[in-house]
């Protein structure tokens, strides 16, 4: 990604966690592990995340100064990756072009990396979950009218 090699919506996603919420469990930094052993649980892939990590260019801004903030406070180097490297790219001044690289293009469907078509392929699964919320302009706490079954 920070190559030009690749997009971030190219890379492999890391784990996510699921878990029953109680008084003695946190996770890890990055929220991707459960940090007490007893509550590790079990890999499976009947349970499908959908993540927009990459919603609008304005988000991305503010990821950024999340990303100066986290090195202004002295978090170990490899803490909020994602952040320092939005952060890098505000700094180098190539948002506009990372968010290109990460946003397809409507006529031909592909991703533009370094100049480099890449195909991707269509998927509406999390569009179309979202959309009775967006549509509406509900808050994620309501329940939609007709939303998906």
């Amino acid at each position: 990604m920070t190559s030009g090699a690749a997009s971030y919506v190219e890379l492999e996603q890391f784990t996510r966690v699921l878990f029953r919420a109680a008084a003695d469990v946190s996770l890890t930094p990055g929220a991707h592990r459960v940090a007490k052993e007893e509550y590790a649980g079990h890999m499976t892939t009947k349970i499908r995340c959908l993540h927009a990590p990459l919603r609008s260019r304005s988000a991305l801004l503010v990821k950024a100064e999340k990303g100066n903030r986290i090195k202004q406070a002295g978090y170990a180097p490899g803490s909020s990756w994602h952040l320092r490297h939005w952060a890098g790219m505000d700094e180098e001044r190539l948002v506009d072009q990372e968010w290109s690289a990460n946003s397809y293009d409507e006529n031909d469907g592909t991703l533009s990396v370094a100049g480099v078509p890449i195909a991707t392929a269509y998927d509406p699964t999390l569009r179309l979950l979202v959309a009775p919320w967006i549509a509406s302009g509900m808050s994620h706490s309501e329940e939609p009218a007709q939303g998906p079954h």
